[in-house]
């Protein structure tokens, strides 16, 4: 079962007291999941950072739209080429007697200083706009970042937290299987497992038909994982490593063991060393056959 980062009072009331144990109570009269912290990682409210990224997106298409006061009826950009047309249009009704010089003058003069005037708001616009659409850019991509660190990271302390496993250990193996996404229909964050090409791994328990699967149940396949269950409580592990001893449930007897192969991957390796060491037995690395 997965730990609720925050609960109600009548949540609370209905859990047994080792659950109970793990929340505290806050203010408001709710309950929070106590997850120590881990090298500056912890639980935190991501609310203010989607908000704060929705209202830099709707910044960055205001400044977009307001281009569209310099485009003609095909929304193309007016420049110096159109103004100049104009003027030879008037240039040719000065062959027709019937127009009055000094209007066609006056229209002439009137044309150049409305075209002066447009091309030189149109370059500080454009100059503008430019940096404001490069300062918005850099801002919406550190506030993404962030975004998707800040969930992905809460939402893996949590499950990992709940199988009792190493946070340390196994927060690098979720972050690098997760990706952040966003609901098309109602604009909420949400964090996806994925494989190695980006696309969404769908559950793979009975009856999941295709609903994507979830960080626990991601936590859940490292736990059975015979390298990285290593990293797990020992009652709550699988693998080779995880629950050698007696029949009390020691650990610390006998070796715990990692193929060749595993060896030479620094992270499984990192993994088996540790879950060793918690155990108080010692690492044994299997030759090649």
């Amino acid at each position: 079962m997965s730990l609720k980062a925050r609960i109600t009072e009548e949540v609370f009331e209905g859990l047994d007291d080792t659950l109970k144990a793990e929340y505290v109570k806050q203010d408001d009269g709710s309950y929070r999941l106590d997850v120590e912290a881990v090298q500056g990682l912890q639980l935190a409210d991501v609310g203010g950072l989607q908000k704060a990224l929705q209202d830099e997106r709707k910044t960055s298409k205001d400044l977009k739209s307001k281009l569209v006061v310099f485009r003609d009826e095909n929304g193309e950009l007016l420049d110096a080429e159109s103004a100049r047309d104009a003027i030879a249009k008037l240039d040719q009704l000065g062959d027709d007697a019937s127009v009055d010089d000094k209007i066609k003058e006056g229209l002439v003069v009137k044309e150049k200083q409305l075209q002066d005037k447009f091309d030189a708001q149109e370059k500080q616009l454009l100059k503008k706009h430019d940096e404001q659409v490069r300062q918005l850019t850099t801002s919406n991509e550190q506030l993404t970042g962030q975004l998707q660190r800040s969930l992905i990271d809460q939402a893996a302390v949590q499950a990992i937290s709940a199988a009792k496993g190493s946070v340390e250990l196994l927060l690098p193996i979720v972050r690098g299987n997760a990706k952040m996404a966003q609901d098309e229909s109602s604009g909420e964050f949400h964090v996806q497992i994925v494989d190695d090409s980006g696309t969404p791994r769908l559950s793979q328990k009975s009856g999941s038909g295709t609903e994507p699967m979830t960080i626990g149940e991601f936590v859940e396949t490292l736990r059975d994982n015979e390298s990285f269950g290593r990293a797990f409580d020992a009652e709550n592990a699988a693998g080779s490593g995880a629950g050698s001893g007696d029949s009390g449930g020691s650990s610390k007897r006998g070796a715990h063991t990692l193929s060749y192969e595993d060896a030479k991957d620094p992270v499984k390796y990192r993994v088996a060393k540790e879950a060793a060491a918690k155990a108080g037995a010692s690492l044994k690395v299997l030759t090649p056959a």
